[in-house]
């Protein structure tokens, strides 16, 4: 019983880590549009599609820009917990 249960939650788990991460990479793509739309506009093409990749780490944002970046950082740290529930749940299932 207490086996059957652990394999559900499992699965249950690893279907709610795949939702997470299709809700995690939509909020990554919002981050980045907002943040060109809003703080890209000046710069050339080449450099603002290279400089995008490392702006999660910056501090001059705009409002909506944070908000964007907060749901996004919301969104990964769910995914690693997640990742680690699952993790932890398979390794109890095989010993």
């Amino acid at each position: 019983m207490l086996q059957t249960s652990l394999w559900a939650l499992t699965q249950i788990l690893f279907f709610a880590t795949i939702l997470v991460f299709v809700v995690g990479w939509y909020q990554q793509h919002k981050f980045l549009e907002a943040w060109r739309e809003d703080h890209g506009q000046s710069l050339p093409w080449l450099t603002r599609n290279r400089l995008a990749a490392g702006v999660l780490l910056s501090k001059a944002l705009s409002d909506r820009c944070r908000d964007r970046r907060r749901k996004l950082l919301m969104a990964i740290a769910t995914l690693f917990g997640l990742l680690l529930a699952v993790t932890l749940l398979t390794a109890v299932q095989i010993s």
